[in-house]
């Protein structure tokens, strides 16, 4: 023997050297996916709440213009010589509001809808982040087997005269 390092070991050390920037990569790569995911998981809740704030805001609104058009049939039914707490008058009022309410109430469903399916989504992403993670540790234990395996399998040959 020179006393210099063999083709052997460089390839033993090598090998280690790749497994463990295989190991180190497939953890960052899934840290990586788990933080995009949690992002996406607290946009998605973000949107949820905004989603129910706003139909909050719209339902409200409604209510305001159907009290102004309420208050203009009144106005109007009394201008025609209408009594308007009785007969038509009432049923023409109640009419509106009943329509109305319904229309507030769909918008209040409708953004409780929305903000249900973007908390759904935003699960999903969390459990979508949690899973790149554990995918991340099994192709890091897979890259360091793998690594550990080719430096057996070397150390191997090595000793025992490259005979198989």
């Amino acid at each position: 023997m020179s006393g210099g390092i063999s083709a052997t070991t460089v390839a033993m050390y090598a090998a280690a050297a790749s497994a463990a920037l295989g190991a180190y990569t497939a953890l960052e790569n899934g840290a990586q996916q788990k933080n995009q995911m949690n992002y996406q998981a607290e946009q998605a809740q973000a949107d949820a709440d905004a989603a129910a704030s706003q139909s909050q805001v719209e339902a409200a609104q409604i209510r305001k213009a159907v009290q102004r058009q309420r208050a203009s049939a009144r106005a109007a039914l009394s201008e025609s010589g209408v009594n308007v707490d009785v007969g038509t008058g009432e049923l023409i009022q109640s009419d509106i509001e009943q329509e109305g309410e319904k229309d507030a109430l769909t918008t209040i469903y409708n953004g409780s809808t929305a903000r249900n399916k973007l908390k759904a989504q935003a699960q999903g992403f969390t459990i979508a982040g949690k899973n790149a993670q554990s995918a991340g540790y099994m192709n890091a234990a897979n890259s360091a087997l793998s690594g550990v395996s080719s430096f057996y399998g070397w150390k191997t040959k090595s000793t025992s005269g490259g005979r198989g």
